[in-house]
């Protein structure tokens, strides 16, 4: 992935994928990111270090928690959590995140 430390827009929409990799943390430009419809169930924490990232689609998933780190992404405006099975929200999310979805 470190080819890819321009890109700013990343899709990776219903590919049936079960885990990210940990290398996502090297889109340093990455402004959004699409991982909705796919099976993950955990996400690295190297999410942390999109420090551009705008918008993150996690919608259509069975998520049920999601990661603290996305607490750490200051830049986020839009994160789209719609018909997940959310039950938990970390603390970290929140008042920075300017519009939410779900």
């Amino acid at each position: 992935m470190s080819q890819l430390s321009q890109l700013q827009s990343f899709d990776l929409s219903i590919n049936q994928l079960t885990i990210i990799p940990k290398e996502v943390g090297q889109l340093s430009k990455l402004q959004y990111l699409d991982l909705s419809k796919n099976q993950l169930t955990t996400f690295p924490t190297e999410i942390r270090q999109l420090s551009q990232l705008q918008e993150l689609d996690l919608h259509d998933k069975q998520l049920t928690t999601l990661p603290a780190e996305i607490g750490q992404l200051l830049q986020l405006q839009v994160l789209d959590l719609k018909n997940n099975q959310l039950i938990f929200v970390p603390i970290e999310i929140g008042a920075d995140i300017k519009g939410i979805r779900s």
